[in-house]
Parts: C-alpha cells; structure tokens; sequence
C-alpha cells in the first residue's frame, strides 16, 4: 500500500525526495525538531529531549560526513519537511539510525514513503545490497524478509562489574599480547582450584 499512500502525499503538494551525504548543521537541526512534536515528544524518548544523544548524533553525523558514511533522507511536501531518516552507509549496506515525521502528515503515511524511496535511490544508485531498520517490530515487518543479528553488548556497572570485566574481556587483550601473563595467570587459576 505504500505506492498507495505516496500517491495520496503527491496529490496534496509536491512532493520532493531528498538525499544528503554532506552535513548540514540546519537542516539536521529542523530534522531533529520534528521529532519532538509526534508520539516521541509525549513519551519523552527525541534525540533533542536528551543533550547527551543530540551531542552524540550531532558529532556523528558530522564525522561520518567527512568519511562518506553520513546520509540524511528527507521528504518535503511543498517544501515542507515532513519526514527524515539519518543513515550509515559502508561496505554496501545502509543502517537506518533514526526515522521520524511530521504528526500533522501522518495519516499520508509519510516514514512509510520515505523508507521506499530512499530504498529505491540507493538500490538503483548501486550503492547497496542490504538496508537494515533496526530493531524489530510490526512496523518494519512490512520492510524485511530476514532477520540477523547484527551483534550484542554486554554493560558493566560498579566495582562487581569492573571485577567481572577485568576477569573476561578486559584481560583477553593482554593475555593474547603478553605470554607471560597468560602463563601466570593460567598458574594462579591451576593453585586456585587445588585449594
């Protein structure tokens, strides 16, 4: 249905799909904007809600511009924003970070549209092979055929949690690099374990 649905957004204005790969600080500014009047605004969860997540998606846009990993969809109605999508793209594959639109456009389903254009412009550009969306949910069900995991990550908090860090990770570096306190370390285990 989303042919659909871009058919009723082109029969209410103009409607312009747009990709940038250069960082723009006011256009990543009104982006950011828009979030905080939808559903994110009365949940309290916008990037601009949170000075530490506006600073961390600022500087990362701006980095990974300079490295040409950087790509910001947007989709204006009679050059109006109403929706975006901040993306990283290397080694053919484009990982939407952040999708978010205009409450006043909803009902034209304007996340939906963005998502297949900016499919369509990197498919047919031949700058990707996969498109991921993040995190599952009935949403995105209607963008994908597979599900992967990306990766995992493990969080340590306090002195137990330094301890359990510095017992398995922490030491793995260190004990690849240095034979001798792998040596040692495998001799304090060995007496430990007699006792």
């Amino acid at each position: 249905t989303t042919r659909q649905k871009q058919r009723k957004l082109e029969k209410a204005g103009k409607l312009t799909f747009m990709a940038s790969t250069d960082f723009d600080e006011p256009l990543f500014e009104e982006c950011l904007k828009i979030e905080t009047l939808g559903w994110k605004a009365r949940e309290g969860v916008p990037i601009l809600s949170d000075p530490k997540a506006a600073m961390f998606y600022r500087t990362l846009a701006r980095e990974a511009a300079v490295d040409g990993t950087y790509c910001l969809y947007q989709i204006r109605l009679d050059d109006r924003l109403i929706a975006y999508g901040i993306t990283l793209r290397a080694g053919r594959r484009a990982d939407v970070l952040k999708i978010s639109f205009h409450p006043d456009s909803a009902p034209l389903s304007p996340g939906s549209v963005l998502s297949l254009l900016s499919m369509e412009w990197e498919v047919e550009g031949n700058v990707i092979d996969e498109y991921h969306v993040g995190g599952p949910s009935e949403y995105k069900q209607q963008w994908i055929d597979q599900t992967d995991v990306v990766g995992s990550a493990r969080y340590y908090f306090g002195l137990r949690g330094r301890a359990q860090y510095w017992s398995g990770p922490g030491l793995r570096p260190l004990i690849q690099k240095y034979p001798r306190v792998r040596e040692r370390l495998y001799w304090a285990k060995e007496k430990l374990s007699r006792t």
